[in-house]
């Protein structure tokens, strides 16, 4: 049986590749020791190839196993405009948020920024209010003040979880790749297999 097959009603473009173990999430705050740096922004979860050719050659440079996914079982986000939502959102937000205070909180021009990136959100059909988003960022900025966390979440996984998606998808883009690549925040039985070399 070849990796096509391990799925009922595949259609081989939903399909994604992520080299390593799946027992853990990457990107997690813990793991990062509660600081932000210029990778993990587009979140906590695991990581994936859009392109079988590159899962295996990072696989034979790794020496790990491929995983293979079915993405058509979750709901992603597909920006349409990846290096914009990625670039000119997500890593300045969660960059903004390193060096706030909760006093911030009560600044006007901090949530005019955070409502300007509501509305960024919005314009990727990302349908969360104002109110929500400075809600979650604040979490986020006492998760990183306090050193704990009881999602351990970064940022954009927290926004995009809060309105029901489960990932984002970036196959065959300029981010379909190690930096980057796409990303389910939380595996679901039955969607992921061993891939069958």
């Amino acid at each position: 049986m070849n990796h096509l097959q391990l799925f009922e009603n595949f259609k081989e473009k939903d399909l994604a590749y992520h080299v390593g173990s799946l027992k853990g999430k990457s990107e997690t705050l813990t793991e990062r020791g509660f600081k932000i740096g210029i990778t993990g922004q587009m979140g906590t979860g695991y990581y994936f190839f859009g392109d079988l050719t590159d899962a295996k050659k990072f696989s034979k440079k790794q020496g790990s196993d491929i995983w293979v996914i079915d993405f058509s079982k979750y709901k992603l986000l597909k920006p349409k405009d990846v290096n914009e939502f990625y670039d000119g959102l997500v890593k300045p937000l969660t960059g903004f948020c390193k060096d706030l205070d909760l006093k911030d909180f009560e600044d006007k021009e901090v949530l005019k920024t955070l409502k300007d990136a509501a509305d960024f959100y919005r314009e990727y059909k990302v349908k969360i209010s104002n109110k929500a988003l400075i809600k979650i960022v604040r979490e986020f900025v006492t998760d990183l003040i306090d050193k704990k966390s009881k999602t351990n979440e970064m940022l954009n996984t927290r926004i995009l979880k809060h309105v029901g998606y489960e990932g984002v998808d970036v196959r065959f883009t300029d981010l379909d790749d190690f930096s980057v690549g796409s990303i389910i925040f939380d595996l679901k039985p039955k969607t992921y297999h061993l891939f069958q070399k």
